[in-house]
């Protein structure tokens, strides 16, 4: 008798936890939007890769505006426009390719490139423009335009007080909240043989401006020649009025520099314990108030310089960027043979609206996608897996293990 009732409970219990777990997989937060927004056209003047975007929220409701590097050569030196493209609701829907407008051309500025842009609205309500100018690998550097009319006119290109070769990455300018611009920048004197981040800032809403010291991370860069490497920085600010900086180096992990006077002076870098290849990580300042990290996530063992970017994923820090749980495929995977990159993010009617590079090769030949997701769905993630602080330990032991094989011959 009572082992009829106990197999009967258990099978009570059993249909009640498949339910259960039914009832939350069909329950689980779906994306508004996941799609190719523009496709890459390997005919002659098409557009090779779709690269490098930013998007402002135009009327502070669902009016978004997005300017998009066009390459149509394949190669970060290649001739290229910036492209403006409009959507009316948030992000759901764009103008069409055929209706879009060149928005910064090449025009007699740039002699190979231009790339890099980034809108951002001031507090006085003022629009900038940043844009990189590229002219050749010793000459490639940002410059401003201007809008007081909510983008109907625009002040002529004016250039930053820029040396050598870099930029100020796509959708990397900020206003802190003492009203200070910053643009988190990375240069090369030396034809990449190395790197280094810096900043410029300004303090009269972008009128004139000053350049920190360089920011130097470790030598020791893998699977790439530039050593030492710090590029790509993206910052944001902490509630304790901090400052946190990440870093695109080649030692297998994120990279991060903290500074306590605005951004005028920086630590010394060190790794996040988020381990990374040498890309392009974004990370930004959710509407709840907690961190939102988007980044190529890799084991250790098979990152190599630059790769692998075959997997986009998301990750949330609930204590001001010590640490980033609930990690969450954006797109991609292990079995992917392409590469995902250069996404930025804005936040519109509780949504993260993500744009990104994807090419199905190793070539640069990007389609541009975008996806609107629900802030609850980055909940969803793996919560048990916590890169950063905590992670610092398991990440040094997996790069001594790496240095190890090394040496035996086995990696």
């Amino acid at each position: 008798m009572n082992c009829h009732f106990q197999l009967c409970w258990t099978a009570v219990l059993l249909t009640l936890c498949a339910a259960l777990l039914s009832y939350q997989e069909t329950n689980a937060t779906e994306k508004s939007l996941d799609t190719v927004l523009l496709h890459h056209d390997p005919s002659p003047g098409g557009v090779i890769g779709w690269a490098a975007g930013s998007i402002l929220n135009l009327d502070g409701k669902q009016h978004l505006i997005m300017v998009l590097t066009a390459n149509y050569g394949g190669h970060d030196n290649s001739r290229a426009d910036i492209l403006r493209f409009d959507s009316p609701d948030g992000g759901l829907t764009w103008t069409r390719l055929e209706d879009a407008s060149v928005f910064q051309g090449m025009d007699h500025l740039a002699k190979e490139t231009v790339t890099g842009p980034t809108l951002l609205r001031l507090r006085n309500s003022d629009i900038l423009f940043f844009f990189t100018v590229g002219n050749s690998d010793t000459d490639c550097g940002t410059w401003m335009r201007r809008s007081s009319d909510n983008m109907k006119t625009w002040s002529e290109p004016k250039r930053l007080p820029y040396e050598g070769y870099g930029e100020v990455c796509n959708d990397r300018a900020m206003q802190l909240s003492t009203g200070r611009i910053l643009l988190p920048a990375w240069v090369s004197m030396d034809r990449l043989a190395s790197s280094h981040a810096y900043c410029f800032y300004s303090d009269d809403d972008g009128h004139t401006w000053r350049k920190t010291a360089p920011v130097s991370a470790p030598r020791g860069s893998t699977g790439r020649k530039t050593d030492p490497a710090a590029e790509e920085p993206m910052v944001v600010e902490l509630k304790d009025g901090r400052l946190m900086m990440l870093l695109r180096v080649y030692l297998k992990s994120i990279y991060v520099s903290y500074s306590d006077d605005k951004g005028a002076t920086w630590s010394t870098p060190r790794s996040s314990g988020i381990p990374a290849p040498g890309s392009m990580a974004t990370i930004n300042r959710m509407p709840d108030g907690n961190i939102l990290l988007i980044w190529n996530q890799a084991p250790i063992e098979a990152i190599n310089g630059p790769f692998p970017r075959n997997i986009l994923a998301s990750a949330v820090s609930m204590d001001e960027g010590k640490n980033f749980t609930f990690v969450r495929n954006l797109d991609g995977g292990a079995d992917f043979k392409g590469k995902i990159t250069m996404a930025n993010v804005t936040f519109c009617n509780g949504n993260a609206v993500i744009t990104y590079s994807k090419s199905e090769s190793m070539k640069n030949t990007y389609n541009w996608r975008v996806q609107v997701i629900p802030l609850t769905w980055f909940y969803e993630g793996d919560k048990k897996q916590v890169y950063g602080e905590h992670y610092i330990p398991t990440l040094n032991e997996g790069l001594r293990k790496l240095k190890i094989n090394v040496k035996r011959g086995h990696h």
